[in-house]
């Protein structure tokens, strides 16, 4: 069974863009387009790692990795943190000492998405094989 991605993200075309390099790369991939509506399906379906817009309405990005992180059943699961704020050194760090375990400016290629992901959640073999 491939490894389970979810991205909150309130930009459709975000979404459908990373979507499908990551499906590509043999990842199930699920999205959310409010951190409320994030928060929702990983209570249902644990992903292995979720990607988390910083600005979203509602419940900010942010917020939102406070509250994963502050639950036991979610606090261990790894988060990205993407943004396209111009201050996103002070939101870099910010989400690091929250937990986050990368932080991604936006606009960014598939490329070092990819990788990041590799890192967190290993090879891409293994997502694509299910043997991991």
């Amino acid at each position: 069974m491939a490894l389970h991605i979810l991205m909150a993200d309130d930009d459709p075309l975000i979404l459908q863009l990373y979507g499908h390099h990551l499906e590509a790369a043999g990842y199930r991939f699920s999205t959310a387009l409010t951190a409320e509506q994030a928060l929702e399906l990983v209570s249902a379906d644990p992903p292995h790692l979720i990607i988390l817009d910083v600005m979203m309405p509602g419940l900010g990005g942010l917020a939102t990795l406070r509250e994963l992180k502050g639950q036991p059943a979610t606090a261990a699961i790894p988060v990205i943190v993407i943004t396209s704020m111009q201050a996103y050194h002070v939101c870099s760090k910010e989400a690091r000492m929250m937990g986050a375990s990368a932080f991604l400016t936006k606009p960014f290629s598939p490329a070092p998405l990819l990788a990041e992901v590799g890192k967190i959640l290993g090879d891409t073999t293994q997502a694509q094989s299910g043997s991991g």
